[in-house]
């Protein structure tokens, strides 16, 4: 298999500190760890990306927009000529900070788990955030000539029943695309894995519903990046997940893993404060295991899926069986 010299997308945690409590938080964010990563050293995974040639950068927390140098940062992605994604969580989007970047980002992505206000609060463990998150919507969506705006949405068996509905509620909102994830229980989300887990036919119904939308909706964009969805589609087209491919997350502390649901996880000499972030990506037993078919569970080796979903999802079988060599546990197969 070819393996890239480097990540296209590289996604940095730039701080665990957080405004909310949300309930499914894979890194459980709130606090801000002491040692995590300088002005310095995000600025030394900057430059290697660009030297590098990768494609994107993405700054994401707890809630990027509570670290004073935000703006700093974005100057240098901006300036290395690298596209720059934000997530955040749209609390504390204003249009002071928006006009500050309106030049530098790409796209915005903002978390909406419900079309319902207190049901989102209650998710997001704050009172008030929905109303705070749908006026950074309508505010960002004045900007539409500068970037770009998406939404998150987590599906678990809280709002599973509701996902039409959000859509719906999406679409009316004036959102042009959705990305619609599936619930893993990692951090806080642990303690409620038998509240928010989903069944296997559960998420058979969940990509045959994805599916539908995706090709009925005319007014938004909705996209599912979860490898399963080949097994209702076409099973030649490549769906494999990107962590370890062509993309890796750098955590608040520095530690480099395939994909934020390795949180718990974490490889001490995987760290940009030890080496470069090439070196990592080529050489990390981590990420070397996760780019072998031979380290699919017996049942996706035989699976006629297993050239384009490669296992589902790794990180959810390691977070469910703590090893990567099992299947998907979300898959129905």
């Amino acid at each position: 298999m070819n393996v890239l010299k480097f990540p296209l997308h590289i996604e940095i945690k730039i701080t665990n500190k957080c405004n909310l409590k949300c309930l499914h938080c894979i890194s459980s964010a709130g606090r801000v760890y002491k040692k995590e990563l300088s002005k310095k050293e995000i600025f030394k995974i900057i430059e290697e990306a660009k030297k590098e040639k990768a494609f994107t950068i993405g700054i994401t927390g707890g809630e990027p927009f509570l670290r004073n140098d935000i703006f700093e940062i974005i100057d240098k992605i901006y300036n290395s000529g690298l596209e720059l994604i934000i997530t955040t969580n749209g609390t504390l989007v204003n249009k002071s900070i928006l006009e500050r970047i309106k030049n530098k980002v790409s796209l915005i992505r903002i978390s909406i788990d419900h079309f319902e206000r207190t049901k989102h609060d209650y998710f997001r463990g704050v009172k008030g955030s929905f109303q705070k998150t749908i006026s950074s919507i309508r505010l960002i969506q004045k900007y539409k000539d500068y970037f770009q705006l998406t939404t998150m949405t987590v599906i678990s068996n809280f709002n599973f029943k509701n996902i039409r509905k959000i859509i719906n509620f999406l679409e009316k909102l004036g959102v042009k695309s959705a990305n619609i994830f599936l619930f893993v229980p990692g951090g806080r989300g642990k303690k409620r894995k038998d509240e928010f887990n989903l069944s296997c036919e559960q998420i058979k119904l969940f990509c045959e519903l994805i599916k539908k939308e995706k090709q009925n909706r005319k007014k938004i964009t909705i996209h599912a990046s979860n490898p399963l969805m080949s097994i209702l589609e076409d099973k030649d087209r490549f769906s494999r997940c990107p962590a370890a491919f062509t993309s890796c997350f750098i955590t608040e502390n520095g530690d480099v893993l395939p994909c934020p649901y390795f949180y718990s996880n974490k490889n001490k000499k995987d760290s940009i404060k030890k080496t470069k972030l090439k070196n990592i990506w080529l050489k990390s037993p981590r990420f070397i295991a996760l780019r072998k078919e031979e380290n699919l569970g017996l049942k996706c080796k035989k699976c006629d899926f297993k050239k384009t979903c490669f296992g589902g999802c790794r990180a959810g079988a390691f977070v469910e069986y703590n090893t990567i060599k099992k299947p998907d546990p979300m898959c129905w197969l």
